[in-house]
């Protein structure tokens, strides 16, 4: 992709995943309400997960099987090895995050949790969480102009990670 292509990609599409996860995030943390009604909660569950799986697997492509037509991190910035040395290895919390929306979110399997187990909560805090970090260094990462204003204003008004 182009320098103009990669731009445009991320003002529309990279923006998109980003404002998607930290809104549904947001929704399920703060709006008590969405609790009382378990469509809109699921909703907003599979939602969170799906574009943060998008996202992880964006930053941490080696973490799923490449398509030509895939957009990854790799594409934006100058550096494919000093990215993923800077990056590091995949945080075990986005790994499992990975794992348990394909086992119980986006296939039907006989690995789902059953109603009421403990395993089977979401918390969107500490997986959000674990993008703060990544997504920063990625920023940093990326030629200038290749990321487009959106996207450049998302990232760097993200807070630090909290400590754990």
């Amino acid at each position: 992709m182009t320098d103009q292509e990669l731009h445009d990609y991320a003002a529309d599409q990279l923006y998109y995943e980003l404002w998607m996860l930290y809104e549904a995030a947001a929704r399920l943390v703060h709006d008590h309400a969405v609790h009382s009604d378990w469509v809109v909660k699921n909703a907003l569950i599979e939602s969170f997960t799906v574009h943060a799986r998008s996202l992880a697997i964006f930053l941490y492509p080696e973490q799923a099987k490449k398509r030509p037509d895939d957009v990854t991190s790799d594409q934006y910035v100058k550096d494919i090895g000093q990215w993923r040395k800077a990056r590091g290895a995949i945080p075990p919390i986005l790994r499992t995050m990975i794992q348990r929306t394909g086992k119980e979110i986006a296939h039907l399997t006989t690995k789902r949790h059953p109603p009421g187990a403990p395993q089977k909560a979401w918390d969107p805090g500490p997986i959000v969480q674990e993008f703060f970090e990544p997504l920063k260094l990625f920023a940093d990462h990326v030629p200038t102009g290749r990321l487009g204003v959106s996207v450049s204003q998302f990232i760097a008004s993200l807070p630090p990670r909290t400590a754990r």
